[in-house]
């Protein structure tokens, strides 16, 4: 991402169509003064509305730069909205979702993660169309049943709660992790599946990886925490739909993991025997994983 690019955004920002708003900034652990000094003179630059911080070292992934941020807030916001530094966002965004907090029960308002930069290859084109696919799908199904994931951009939360627990700085996906406790709160979540924003989707395959695999950890530590919940449902406000929606929907996460393992053991085989059983293991992992989401997607229709 380029400095045009975060002054694209800060100019989205400065436009919004509503009447009390402010915009904080925060760049965290940045070394190179060339990438944060421009983005602050920018700040500067567009008034008293946007504050700029910059703060290195800073500890605790992006958690950590949003409690800072949390700390810095005017005491007369209620609500908190977080984008990351290459969305550039619709004018009616918080006019449109703002008022969905006026009901006491609503903790969460998200709308879709989307991205502008889908023509710029084949490669591209295919990854927003997945990424449409679970927006434009999975979180609307996920919705029906107020068990949609958080997201860590184009989201708004209630001040009040996260004045209250907070991100929590142990977790690499720090948004889904919020979400799941706002919802064992009791709090009620909106979801809008109209794209307010638009980023930056990963340029190369590698990238990508680096998401998914960002992804895959912070859904392991997450289970982990909350497995007697999510699991058991022990001492928890989560209803039997929202635990059948987050577990299901991170199981696929343990599938990946496993093929790889099981297809690794078959390439590199001691022996003709090794490769057989491998290779049959696999074929049984996949068909077992596909049985299982049947028998979860038949679950999910039972579950209220």
């Amino acid at each position: 991402m380029c400095i045009r690019d975060r002054i694209e955004t800060l100019d989205s920002l400065a436009a919004l169509d509503y009447p009390d708003f402010e915009v904080l900034v925060i760049d965290n652990n940045t070394r190179d003064e060339c990438v944060w000094r421009p983005v602050e003179a920018h700040c500067a630059k567009l008034g008293a509305r946007l504050r700029f911080f910059h703060v290195a070292p800073r500890d605790g992934f992006k958690a950590g730069a949003l409690n800072f941020a949390l700390r810095h807030t005017s005491p007369d916001a209620t609500v908190v909205a977080v984008i990351d530094a290459d969305y550039v966002v619709r004018k009616e965004w918080l006019r449109d979702l703002a008022p969905a907090f006026a009901d006491p029960r609503t903790g969460v308002g998200q709308a879709p993660q989307d991205y502008r930069d889908a023509a710029e290859s084949a490669f591209k084109a295919m990854c927003h169309a997945e990424y449409r696919g679970f927006f434009h799908i999975g979180m609307v199904t996920r919705n029906q049943r107020n068990a949609i994931i958080q997201h860590g951009t184009m989201t708004m939360v209630r001040r009040e709660l996260l004045q209250r627990i907070g991100w929590s700085e142990w977790c690499i996906t720090e948004d889904a992790e919020l979400g799941l406790r706002i919802l064992d709160e009791g709090y009620a979540t909106t979801y809008i599946a109209r794209s307010y924003g638009r980023g930056l989707m990963p340029d190369t395959f590698l990238d990508f990886k680096k998401q998914r695999s960002r992804w895959a950890f912070g859904a392991m530590q997450i289970l982990r925490r909350h497995f007697a919940a999510l699991i058991h449902g022990r001492d928890t406000g989560l209803t039997a739909g929202q635990r059948y929606h987050f577990v299901a929907g991170w199981l696929p996460w343990l599938a990946v993991v496993a093929a790889v393992v099981l297809l690794a053991r078959a390439v590199w085989g001691l022996s003709a025997w090794r490769w057989r059983i491998s290779v049959i293991a696999l074929g049984f992992l996949e068909t077992g994983f596909g049985l299982l989401a049947v028998l979860l997607v038949a679950i999910g229709f039972w579950i209220e």
